[in-house]
């Protein structure tokens, strides 16, 4: 039983991604997604998260890519259109982001490869993680207003 719930939970989630990548990525974050020591998520980084990935598909969507044909090349353009190349510590979180959503996106069969897999293997990672700074809440909640989907996105 539990192998037919998986294939009919991969078969929703699959559709899900072609019809509403935000709803997706919301269910995914919320049921799937954890830290790299197998830890939720906290709600504001859950927060960061989502804007980063309404803004990588923003871009995808705006240079005619899917979540489910973007490659490489795409993610490089994406650095350079949102001025996140010269950023380490942003790059790293973002190239980490989309690891982890490809990952999910493979398992789901959207995806046969993760080029987010192919760039970390390329990049040289930084020996110690960064810093996480947090805004102060009101600080917090101007920046989530000002990064909310466009209506058409």
């Amino acid at each position: 039983m539990s192998g037919w719930r998986s294939t009919t939970h991969t078969s929703h989630m699959h559709r899900l991604w072609l019809t509403d990548p935000t709803r997706a990525y919301d269910r995914w974050q919320a049921d799937e997604a954890a830290s790299a020591d197998h830890h939720p998520f906290a709600q504001r980084s859950i927060r960061q998260h989502r804007a980063m990935f309404v803004r990588f598909h923003r871009h995808l969507t705006a240079h005619g890519a899917t979540l489910g044909n973007f490659g490489s090349d795409d993610i490089e353009a994406f650095w350079h259109d949102a001025n996140v190349a010269a950023d380490t510590a942003a790059r790293v979180r973002f190239l980490k982001l989309m690891d982890r959503m490809c990952r999910h996106l493979v398992l789901v069969d959207l995806r046969a490869s993760n080029p987010a897999a192919e760039l970390m293997l390329a990049d040289q990672w930084l020996q110690d993680e960064p810093e996480c700074l947090y805004l102060p809440e009101e600080v917090d909640a101007r920046l989530q207003e000002f990064v909310q989907p466009l209506s058409g996105d």
